[in-house]
């Protein structure tokens, strides 16, 4: 039976294997009708999508033109953030749709409270912070090399915490000195900082840096006819967490430690956090002297507190407040007497001097309130500031004994100043017109005091201003902002070269700034514009000069024309900008032929002239891989002028030789490129390399100083973020860093010596240099 059994099952196998064939030949002819039935379906899917989406353009160009016909209104206006490195921008409605609940029936909204965002002009630069960790930017003094384009940035020839800002060839006017103003104004949180002193220091907790290119007079105000740069900080999150840097530089022992530690939301409405930083930093070039007070030159010690409160329950009114408490500690650059056998850089200095360290005290107050409603917001910006400098110097006789002996002296600036911004934005016509009208107050006090010369200067400031930006159809934008600036200013001169004085200049000016703009989107992935813009460098008189003879407002105006695009689907993003700008009244600096230490200010009776060629452009040829570059090309047309002094040295306009007076800080070419590539994501973490080149051409630090040589920096920074702690402990992103690989030999502020009567632009040269290669790691810890 077994056997009948086992013979059954072999013939059944038999007749299986023998029908097999047929039975898979048939189903594999099935198979290949039903995919073939598959894909003609999926083809007629797709074209089903196809028509459904030209229905929805026809659609939307149907409701467009019933709008533009009917109502005479364009669609909503849609906001523009300015772009990164990437080219890349956030886009987001003006108008959010109604949620619709789960059975299709709209719910009532929640009323949405209007967000109070001024327009970002198209020629500005974001670095956000992501950009912002790649480049290792944690002050403005990291922008050194050249980060955005027509931007050069520069440490004072005299003050290493004091920092020189040039944008597309406009310039401050002796800004370290106590009374002269910047070119290019700077913004914390909207506050407009007036000194030049401390601004080397690391700002803690920064979320964003906008350089803003060309006058923005409008909504900036007084002092920014070459630009502004404003500084935003992150805000409390109202959720407890903890994140810790640590850094080490390694070629100069360099130690820094920033703490950030937000607090829990606190009776659903406060949010706080406090944060706190020490970075000690030893200097390049070595003091060999052994006195307690032979400090190397180059060096800093800073630390600094910020305190950041933030009332928000989601209603109308939103409120902000900063405190923060800094101390910059540092030494003086070292120069070179580079006509004089020292025409390489020194690491250590040619004798052993008294440096004491100077230091910087700041205290600053910054204050933001918002009342909103649907349509309009108010907005109140106050801020407060003291600056306490002392300004410690020896130049070992470079300049003469009569400029600096051989003991250093202390220099002392007070300064506090007071602002008030207050403005109403509101939307018109549908959504359709923005406008902002305002009115701002800044009152600054300046006190100077140093061994041979003392005096004051008093500023008050009060301007009103109005900017409107129309969309015109759904291609075109119009911008009009002006702005009134009446500007009372008392320069007191208490003391001069070891004279009482008892000078004093009252100056009063008003001043007109404004914008006219066309921009225009042809697609959605291109967009073009033209503007015409004005603004000015306030007028004032200088406490150094012989006399407290004031000087006249800079006027800057400026015609510019750009386009920007993408393409290939977004991976190629460019943008060109092409400006010129016309300088009316720009003011001079010139040095006293027999004391270099009288500063005489005056005004070019010429107009100058400067243009140039912007261009950017990144790319992105793999998933994991960026290239992103800028160069600019600026031709800056310098008069020749009669210097302000007669044969015997005294003070006296047109009765001097005619010289060359340079565009100050405006390199003719300056490129810079960066190249990011996210090797892979690991199971430990995501690693990820950047490389940065920075190259700068020939410029004058100082219009009537010595020409400063090209340079070419390269930076490299390999970064691993994302590594798990066990148990959910928090993550770790660890860097390791370089800067100036190259080790290029650079000099950051050259000038012209001699000890007798002369004409500008001779003498001996003497020369400081930049900071060379260096190398470190920093560690950052998230809880």
């Amino acid at each position: 039976m077994l056997k009948s059994a086992g013979l059954g099952f072999s013939g059944l196998a038999v007749l299986a294997m023998m029908s097999l064939p047929g039975a898979l030949a048939q189903s594999k002819e099935e198979l290949e009708a039903y995919e073939a039935e598959l894909i003609d379906y999926e083809k007629e899917l797709d074209q089903r999508a196809k028509e459904l989406d030209e229905l929805e353009i026809e659609l939307e160009d149907l409701e467009d033109e019933f709008l533009d016909s009917e109502l005479g209104e364009a669609p909503p206006r849609r906001r523009r953030a300015a772009p990164t490195a990437d080219g890349e921008e956030q886009v987001a409605d003006a108008d959010a749709a109604a949620p619709v609940g789960e059975d299709g029936v709209a719910m009532v909204p929640v009323v949405e409270y209007f967000s109070a965002e001024p327009y970002v002009p198209e020629n500005t630069r974001s670095f956000d912070r992501t950009e912002l960790t790649k480049s290792n930017i944690n002050a403005l003094s990291d922008m050194l090399p050249g980060n955005a384009a027509g931007l050069l940035l520069q440490t004072s020839d005299s003050n290493a915490a004091a920092l020189e800002l040039s944008l597309r060839g406009v310039s401050g006017t002796t800004v370290h000195q106590g009374t002269g103003d910047p070119g290019v104004g700077v913004f914390i949180d909207g506050v407009y900082i007036a000194r030049s002193q401390g601004l080397t220091m690391d700002l803690l907790d920064l979320e964003r840096i906008d350089v803003q290119r060309g006058p923005q007079g409008v909504l900036s105000g007084r002092n920014t006819s070459g630009g502004a740069v404003h500084l935003v900080s992150r805000k409390p999150t109202g959720e407890l967490d903890i994140e810790q840097t640590l850094l080490f530089g390694g070629e100069y022992d360099e130690v820094k430690s920033v703490t950030h530690v937000n607090l829990p939301r606190l009776a659903d409405i406060v949010n706080a956090k406090v944060s706190y930083m020490l970075d000690d930093h030893k200097g390049w070039v070595v003091n060999p002297g052994q006195g307690s007070q032979n400090n190397d030159f180059w060096s800093r010690d800073n630390q600094a507190v910020r305190i950041a409160v933030n009332l928000d329950k989601g209603g109308p009114i939103a409120f902000d407040y900063a405190f923060e408490d800094a101390e910059i500690t540092s030494t003086m650059p070292y120069f070179q007497a580079v006509d004089m056998g020292e025409a390489k850089m020194q690491e250590t200095a040619r004798s052993g001097l008294n440096i004491p360290e100077s230091d910087i005290d700041i205290q600053h107050h910054n204050q933001t309130m918002v009342i909103s409603g649907e349509k309009a917001s108010i907005t109140s910006i106050i801020g407060y500031r003291e600056v306490e400098s002392t300004e410690f110097t020896n130049y070992d006789g470079l300049f003469g004994a009569g400029v600096t002996p051989t003991t250093a002296p202390g220099d002392q600036i007070r300064q506090d100043q007071f602002s008030v911004d207050l403005r109403l934005q509101r939307l018109f016509y549908k959504d359709q017109v923005d406008l902002i009208v305002g009115v701002n107050n800044l009152r600054e006090t300046v006190e100077l005091q140093e061994s041979a010369t003392s005096g004051t200067s008093d500023v008050d400031s009060f301007s009103v201003y109005a900017q409107g930006v129309m969309a015109i159809g759904n291609q075109l934008e119009f911008l009009l902002g002006w702005r009134e600036t009446r500007d009372e200013k008392t320069v007191q001169s208490l003391r001069r070269n070891s004279v009482n004085t008892g000078q004093q200049t009252n100056i009063e000016d008003d001043n007109t700034s404004f914008e006219v703009a066309f921009r225009l989107q042809p697609s959605e992935h291109t967009r073009a514009w033209l503007s015409l813009a004005r603004g000015f460098k306030a007028a004032g008189a200088s406490l150094y000069a012989e006399g407290t003879q004031p000087y006249a407002a800079e006027e800057a105006e400026t015609i510019e024309a750009g386009f920007s695009g993408s393409a290939w689907k977004q991976k190629i993003n460019y943008t060109v900008a092409a400006y010129s700008t016309n300088l009316e009244n720009r003011q001079l600096v010139f040095l006293d032929p027999d004391n270099l230490r009288i500063t005489d200010i005056i005004n070019d009776p010429n107009s100058t002239s400067i243009e140039g060629v912007e261009l950017n452009l990144s790319v992105q040829p793999l998933k994991d891989l960026t290239i992103a570059t800028f160069y600019s090309y600026m031709d800056y047309a310098a008069n020749a002028i009669a210097e302000p002094y007669d044969g015997a040295g005294s003070f006296s306009p047109g009765a001097g030789p005619a010289v060359v007076v340079e565009g100050e800080r405006a390199p003719q070419h300056m490129g810079w490129a960066a190249i990011d590539y996210q090797v892979g994501k690991f199971e430990a973490g995501d690693l990820a390399l950047r490389l940065e080149y920075s190259s700068i051409g020939d410029y004058f630090f100082n219009s009537l100083n010595p020409e400063q040589d090209s340079r070419d920096i390269l930076n490299a920074r390999v970064n691993m973020s994302g590594l798990q702690l066990e148990d959910d402990a928090g993550q770790l992103e660890v860097g390791i860093w370089a800067k100036n690989i190259l080790d290029e030999e650079y000099t950051a502020s050259s000038q012209y010596v001699t000890s007798s009567p002369r004409a500008s632009k001779s003498g001996n040269v003497v020369s400081s240099f930049g900071e060379p290669f260096t190398y470190g790691v920093d560690i950052r810890y998230a809880f």
